[in-house]
């Protein structure tokens, strides 16, 4: 049982209209089940002077911009238990923006209260994390206590926590996403040693680290890590696997690149999630750049031929396509009438741009020297004006962290059946459970066989959620 320093809120007593709020005695964390819970969690004692109900109302108007999810209205009547559902609510919210998975509820009972004009409420809150939802909880209620007066002081309030509460994040969005949907299902969730977990109880519980299971093979993740080896065992068995060759020097990559004629790709043997690839290459500057850049990930590079097109992201979990998902690089659309500089600007003001760049701390939209080749390479330049609906690409990965889009598809109606069927014949090879298959083609609504694709890759442990696909 860890003991956690109770803290008061109210900075000054007679300057707030709205209801204080304070935490009283210690809070208890307890890693096992109780009060009808299956989840480690919390108890404290919550203090509120009642009064009006503008400071939650107010969190609502300024804080929902930098929110994923909706946040709950705040109560429209004083009443104690009504608050502390707003948050426990309110909470999970902001925790789940900064990838803390939180049980969506909370017990609580009223106390009796020795003060005039004070409730006092006993709040047990399930958590994993006690470290920061005591973190999220103590800077939720200094907030209503002392309202930021402005959008501004709002943003750096938030700043202050994301940097707080950094250290508790979960190592990866699958193992958060994976507690969080453990836990709206009502399923016991118990961590273990490292990033590994253990869902549910008995002989159906199962164990996860991320999204290698106690059911994936050692051998076919060992091959779905090597894009070389997965190349060969595609093409060897019928299917598009990548035409690649490995090079263990800068010489080695520019002579392949005379080899097999521009434009290329150069990228790691054994990484995922596009770290250190770069495509669409057309110059020996180019190459030798990209060999670099490569090398500093992994002494196993690979010099493989481009495939023009998109990248669809097929997830296959246990022999069944559960979702397919365009890649979209980051680029601007044009309107006929805004430059493209004109474009990226109105981009960075977009909600969802200031949402990814507080989240990342950073902005991918920038007409940065990666961005001027590709107009370059494209007979563009900055100044230009794209026609309208025109896709102008501005990055040469076309992953989420490079400011990319995941466009989910339908299945039945855009996807053509014989490529849903080369996922799974892929998969089936490789022999994974899990596995998300990428499959480069210039029109996924037409077959395979009829079209130059290639898979680039089988990732065995892969992203299978964006964060805004339930």
């Amino acid at each position: 049982m860890i003991t956690v320093e109770s803290t008061a809120f109210m900075t000054d007593k007679t300057s707030h209209q709205a209801g204080h709020f304070s935490i009283q005695k210690n809070i208890l964390f307890k890693p096992g089940c109780g009060y009808g819970l299956q989840q480690a969690h919390l108890t404290l004692v919550i203090h509120w002077r009642t009064g009006h109900l503008d400071a939650l109302e107010q969190f609502g108007s300024l804080f929902q911009p930098m929110c994923d999810e909706t946040l709950m209205d705040a109560p429209s009547a004083m009443n104690l238990k009504l608050c502390i559902t707003w948050l426990a609510n309110t909470l999970g919210t902001v925790l789940r923006n900064f990838k803390i998975a939180t049980f969506r509820g909370v017990q609580s009972r009223p106390l009796k209260s020795a003060t005039a004009g004070v409730e006092v409420c006993e709040m047990v809150l399930p958590t994993t994390k006690p470290q920061a939802s005591v973190l999220g909880l103590q800077w939720l209620l200094g907030l209503l206590n002392d309202p930021p007066q402005d959008q501004a002081q709002a943003e750096s309030a938030y700043l202050a926590l994301q940097k707080a509460i950094k250290p508790f994040e979960s190592p990866s969005a699958n193992e958060w996403r994976t507690v969080q949907a453990a836990y709206d299902e009502g399923y016991a969730v118990t961590p273990l040693m490292g990033a590994s977990i253990c869902i549910g109880t008995g002989v159906h519980r199962r164990l996860f680290s991320s999204f290698v299971t106690d059911q994936t093979s050692m051998m076919s993740m060992r091959i779905s890590q090597n894009k070389w080896q997965t190349a060969q065992m595609l093409r060897a068995h019928g299917l598009p696997g990548a035409q690649n060759k490995r090079v263990s020097s800068l010489e080695e990559a520019l002579a392949e690149a005379k080899v097999r004629g521009y434009p290329l790709v150069i990228k790691p043997n054994d990484r995922d999630r596009g770290e250190g690839v770069a495509a669409d290459l057309n110059h020996e500057v180019d190459v030798v750049a990209a060999y670099h850049a490569a090398a500093k990930c992994s002494p196993q590079v690979l010099v493989e031929k481009h495939q023009a097109g998109f990248t669809h992201r097929f997830t296959v979990v246990q022999d069944k396509v559960m979702r397919v998902a365009k890649h979209v690089a980051f680029g601007v659309v044009g309107n006929g009438i805004a430059s493209i500089e004109e474009l990226v600007a109105a981009n960075a003001m977009s909600l969802e741009e200031k949402k990814r760049a507080r989240r990342n701390l950073t902005s991918n939209l920038a007409l940065d020297d990666e961005a001027l080749g590709l107009l370059s390479q494209y007979g563009l330049n900055k100044a230009s004006v794209p026609e309208q609906g025109q896709y102008v690409k501005l990055r040469r990965k076309d992953n989420v962290s490079a400011g990319g889009q995941r466009i989910t598809l339908d299945m039945a109606q855009e996807v053509h059946p014989d490529n849903l069927q080369l996922a799974l014949d892929a998969v089936r090879l490789i022999g994974l459970d899990f596995a998300g298959v990428d499959l480069i083609t210039p029109d996924v609504s037409r077959s395979w066989r009829e079209l130059a694709v290639t898979i680039c890759e089988i990732n065995g442990n892969p992203q299978l959620v964006a964060r805004d696909d339930p």
